[in-house]
């Protein structure tokens, strides 16, 4: 409504008490009790897009959203199948939500390697069309992509100024800082420095992700609660400094719960993504 607002909020995705996705009401309702009680404003539904049960209690409760076409971790979006299957699926969702009140950012993928222009084969020509797409079918909200900076040291994945040009909002994955005290050296400062390197753009800049394992009632290092919850304090100082000196405008914690996902088969995940603030 023409005033300046400050997204705070997490990635969340509608998963019950045992972590499987649901995308019923009871479920949606639950979820939106969980942001409500973290006092965030504000949700990342990445990945896919969400249940349309929990778009409409977002809209009625007042938690802004984020919601993202299904492009995330493929090399090779630029083949016609996948960019043309991307694109049904961002058209879907723009034609399912463009009158719900609680969106306000579309986003056309996450983490898709080869975004440099100098590769031969490059993603680039996707994340274009499907931001112009997107803008041109809803002009009224803010387009973005993430998945620049991700990565836990000095390794970058950059944002070429292609695709910066087309887009609303500078998103960024990161999780520099996780394994510090790990016999490693301490790298979360990184985080201030990739933000410093993006205020040169003059767009509005967020951390889409960032975060930490923890399994309930772990005491050690690797995977311990004590262990996210000093992360998550640096990770609140980064965001209070980032906000006074005016280099970042949002944040989205990954993620609100722990969720079942076949990718994560370690010792302590036992098939789940243990980034969650809650269990």
């Amino acid at each position: 409504n023409g005033r300046d607002i400050v997204l705070k909020g997490v990635a969340a995705w509608t998963a019950d008490e045992r972590g499987l996705f649901s995308i019923g009401k009871e479920t949606s309702e639950k979820t939106v009790d969980l942001l409500k009680d973290l006092h965030a404003n504000f949700a990342r539904a990445g990945h896919c897009p969400p249940s349309r049960d929990f778009v409409k209690e977002c809209d009625r409760r007042g938690i802004l959203l984020w919601l993202e076409t299904p492009a995330y971790w493929i090399d090779d979006m630029q083949r016609l199948a996948r960019t043309k299957n991307a694109l049904n699926a961002l058209s879907s969702m723009l034609i399912e939500y463009r009158n719900s009140p609680s969106v306000v950012i579309w986003s056309v993928g996450n983490e898709c390697l080869r975004i440099y222009q100098s590769e031969i084969q490059n993603n680039l020509p996707y994340f274009i069309e499907a931001a112009e797409f997107a803008r041109e079918h809803d002009p009224s909200r803010l387009v973005a992509f993430t998945g620049g900076f991700e990565g836990t040291g000095e390794e970058n994945v950059e944002y070429p100024k292609l695709l910066i040009d087309k887009l609303d909002v500078i998103a960024i994955n990161t999780y520099a800082g996780i394994n510090d005290g790990n016999y490693e050296p301490p790298v979360f400062d990184l985080n201030y420095k990739k933000l410093e390197m993006l205020s040169e753009y003059e767009k509005p800049v967020m951390f889409a992700e960032i975060g930490i394992d923890a399994v309930l009632g772990e005491k050690g290092f690797d995977f311990g609660e004590q262990r996210q919850a000093d992360f998550m304090v640096k990770v609140m100082k980064l965001f209070e400094d980032s906000l006074k000196n005016g280099k970042i405008q949002g944040l989205s914690v990954f993620a609100l719960t722990d969720f079942r996902t076949p990718l994560k088969l370690g010792r302590y995940q036992k098939g789940y993504n243990r980034k969650g603030l809650l269990t």
